[in-house]
């Protein structure tokens, strides 16, 4: 690719873009090479030569008249040259397309709508922080961006599918229990171990601290950005046949499980039989007994309604916390001014204080709900017979997950 010049640029965009430099610490090889890798295709190694002191960055806040005048600088080439040389006019393009993609709202007006998916009915927690979090970004960026509400498994069949939509870029945000996570960012699962939190100011602590922070960030190295950590809440357990209230009592039971082995560790050791299965077939598999029971937080067994499919028994066990990562595509957030950017971490994280909030004020009166449906709720659950009979799993993933890090997660105060 040629190399360009564009003279007589205005003093004030001339200026404009010195001033940009200071703020960005590629140059506009560099930044021209990773973009035209991300937005075209074009393959790592490319050579090409984009010679001007002034487009030495391009990044900063651009008014629309700026683009109108450098619109109008490759209109001029274009007549003075008696047709400009394609390759000159690509590039040229292409600068005017790298800042109406990168630079910052104010100038760029990027503009987006933007799919949020879920697993979970639209009156389940996940779905109200994700309304909340829609709405507050409509708001902030007066319109620009528009988030739409994809939940109860539109956009793919089961959450695996959704992450992996997520890292292609075919679905730009996801709110999704931990459970086919560990096929992505492996250092998630120790979240999964069982009894690892003693209470929810505990989580707080840990979910919006430094351990937290490091495991969003993980997931980076799979093409998929943690803006927050959302809730689940604590699992328990429920099942169609007997009261559990200590692992004995599940003896034998078959209940569905995550896709995630520390929990299927977990459960095998507590005696129970654990099995795999998508969320989207589990309802269907409790009405034909193909499964006893399965394990969830309280507000993922109230928005199913699953003593419609003969669970009756409900165990306030709260082996496992359960958070939700909210996620969006790497691909989406990296091609979005830093503006937005630093607009939609911040607002994830405010979302996620209220999300948690509405989870978890909710749950008393959901208890007394299910209980008028026909529930039994098993309140007096031996968790201390649980969390023994579980133990063993921190020593057969000793290896993956060190002692130490386990223990940092255990003791934060």
């Amino acid at each position: 690719m040629g190399a360009i010049t564009l003279r007589g640029l205005e003093p004030s965009l001339a200026e404009k873009l010195k001033r940009a430099a200071k703020k960005q610490g590629k140059s506009i090889n560099q930044m021209v090479k990773d973009t035209l890798k991300q937005h075209l295709g074009m393959s790592k190694d490319k050579k090409f030569t984009l010679v001007h002191h002034d487009l030495d960055h391009l990044f900063g806040r651009w008014s629309e008249e700026d683009f109108k005048r450098i619109q109008r600088k490759i209109d001029s080439e274009r007549k003075s040259q008696g047709g400009i040389k394609m390759k000159r006019v690509i590039v040229l393009g292409f600068a005017v397309l790298m800042m109406l993609t990168l630079v910052g709202p104010a100038a760029a007006q990027y503009k987006a709508t933007m799919k949020l998916a879920s697993a979970l009915a639209l009156d389940h927690p996940y779905m109200i922080g994700a309304q909340k979090f829609a709405e507050l970004i409509k708001e902030r960026t007066n319109g620009r961006i528009e988030v739409k509400l994809y939940p109860s498994l539109q956009l793919g069949k089961g959450e695996r599918e959704m992450c992996e939509g997520i890292q292609q870029g075919a679905i730009d945000l996801l709110v999704t229990s931990t459970g086919p996570l560990g096929g992505f960012s492996p250092s998630i699962n120790i979240l999964d171990f069982p009894f690892l939190f003693r209470d929810f100011a505990h989580v707080d602590l840990v979910m919006d601290g430094p351990i937290g922070r490091k495991l969003l960030d993980d997931f980076e190295k799979a093409d998929i950005k943690g803006l927050a950590f959302w809730e689940n809440g604590f699992r328990h357990l429920t099942n169609a046949k007997r009261q559990v209230k200590k692992a004995e009592d599940g003896k034998g039971l078959k209940i569905r499980t995550m896709e995630n082995k520390v929990h299927l560790a977990a459960w095998k050791s507590a005696g129970l039989n654990p099995t795999p299965m998508a969320w989207g077939e589990v309802f269907t598999a409790l009405q034909q007994n193909v499964i006893d029971g399965q394990e969830n937080p309280i507000a993922v067994f109230y928005s199913s309604k699953l003593w419609d499919a003969g669970q009756k028994n409900f165990s306030l066990t709260a082996h496992v916390y359960s958070p939700s990562p909210f996620l969006m595509s790497k691909k989406i957030f990296d091609a979005m001014p830093k503006e937005d950017q630093e607009l939609f971490l911040k607002t994830g994280m405010e979302v996620a204080k209220f999300q948690r909030k509405v989870n978890r004020d909710a749950e008393e009166n959901k208890l007394q709900d299910m209980a008028k449906a026909g529930v039994t709720v098993m309140r007096d659950v031996d968790r201390e017979n649980f969390k023994k009979a579980m133990a063993p799993v921190y020593d057969q993933f000793s290896s993956q997950f060190p002692k130490a890090e386990i223990e940092a997660i255990m003791n934060a105060k």
